[in-house]
């Protein structure tokens, strides 16, 4: 740490009402938790010493990755396994990306392929049923933020308890030395954001041919018909998934282009149940508190609530941008973002581009409709 005149700063020894032993004490007595394996005391012990909390969660991460990383004769035996499979799995691989570990349990890791707030994504294989599977694992570092482990466990509780043909389900949940993950197939397709963005980065020309208008012409094909068209089943799709997981008592609460997945069959699947809701239970978030990503939260959850129409919202916005190749509002700052999602219209799609078919604005424009009690 330096001050603004480049010199050493000041430490945390220096803070006059802070105890360096005891912080040290503290340090360790987790270390040592975390390498028998006991994650949860982790957490529980941070909430008892809220004097040390912030430096602590400061330094602790760091240190856990420095363990996972050492040799395999390093490392402590509780954090091997015992049945003699792959020891050496715990070196961490030279490369960006690579995970700091090449097995979980019956999971043999292959490659991540994807991290969110709420986790990291792996392609794997489960050995004993020789199948592929994605392996979303909760990082030891994300157990020192508030209520992490919960979070996790309530998103396997939410998508292990519905069964739907486009939900992803759960195939099983595990923990070994302090890392918490479970399993569900492995989908072989594109997010839809990815086929937003790699439809925006087309030259002009090519994003003409590609949706149906003839380069130079500046007339609709019918190729754009089926795009919209594709565009309207993927929407109809999603909807009926969410229409059983509301009946079931789950709202999703993070319905966006990034977590639907579309198969090589074509067929939409929703993912990440991570801030799901189940309305039977007392709910993880506080009254103010907004979770999610705000370019796809509804306008009531930024006044607190939810309910399944807000679910709605995020879908529409999603239908937006696959007929309009543009965000619902374009703001960069989060401040400025939220101010338009309470309180500006978007544009209409067919101002941005004529050939969206009239019905399907109509459709777009109820489901993000300020008001919920405007929306489907």
């Amino acid at each position: 740490m330096t001050s603004d005149r480049g010199g050493p700063g000041p430490g945390p020894d220096s803070c006059p009402d802070f105890d360096a032993s005891s912080f040290d004490a503290e340090l360790e007595a987790l270390l040592g938790r975390w390498r028998d394996g006991d994650s949860l005391a982790i957490s529980r012990r941070l909430a008892d010493r809220p004097d040390l909390r912030d430096r602590l969660r400061e330094v602790l991460p760091a240190l856990l990755a420095l363990e996972v990383a050492k040799p395999v004769a390093a490392v402590p035996a509780a954090m091997l396994r015992l049945d003699g499979r792959a020891a050496a799995s715990r070196t961490v691989a030279a490369g960006a990306g690579a995970p700091p570990f090449t097995r979980l349990g019956d999971f043999r890791i292959i490659r991540k392929i994807g991290q969110g707030g709420m986790g990291v994504v792996y392609e794997a294989e489960q050995e004993s049923l020789r199948r592929r599977v994605a392996l979303k694992v909760l990082p030891f570092h994300a157990l020192l933020g508030a209520g992490a482990l919960e979070r996790f466990q309530r998103e396997v509780r939410a998508a292990g308890h519905l069964h739907h043909p486009r939900i992803v389900p759960v195939y099983g949940v595990g923990e070994e030395n302090g890392l918490h993950y479970f399993a569900m197939p492995y989908i072989d397709g594109e997010s839809l954001d990815r086929v937003v963005a790699r439809l925006r980065e087309l030259p002009g020309s090519a994003r003409r041919l590609a949706l149906g208008q003839e380069a130079g012409s500046g007339s609709s094909s019918g190729s754009y018909a089926l795009w919209a068209r594709s565009v309207a089943r993927v929407g109809a799709e999603v909807a009926e998934a969410l229409a059983y997981a509301h009946s079931e008592g789950i709202l999703h609460r993070d319905i966006k282009p990034s977590n639907l997945i579309l198969d090589a069959a074509g067929v939409v699947w929703i993912a990440d149940f991570g801030l799901a809701k189940d309305l039977n239970e007392d709910g993880l978030s506080r009254s103010g508190d907004i979770v999610g990503t705000p370019r796809y939260l509804a306008p009531e959850r930024l006044r607190g609530w939810s309910d399944a129409r807000s679910d709605v919202y995020g879908l529409g916005v999603t239908l937006y941008e696959l007929v309009t190749l543009t965000p619902v509002f374009d703001a960069t700052e989060r401040h400025e973002l939220l101010e338009r999602v309470a309180h500006d219209e978007p544009v209409r799609p067919r101002r941005i581009d004529p050939r969206v078919p009239r019905d399907l604005e109509t459709i777009i424009l109820e489901a993000i409709a300020k008001e919920p009690a405007r929306r489907y």
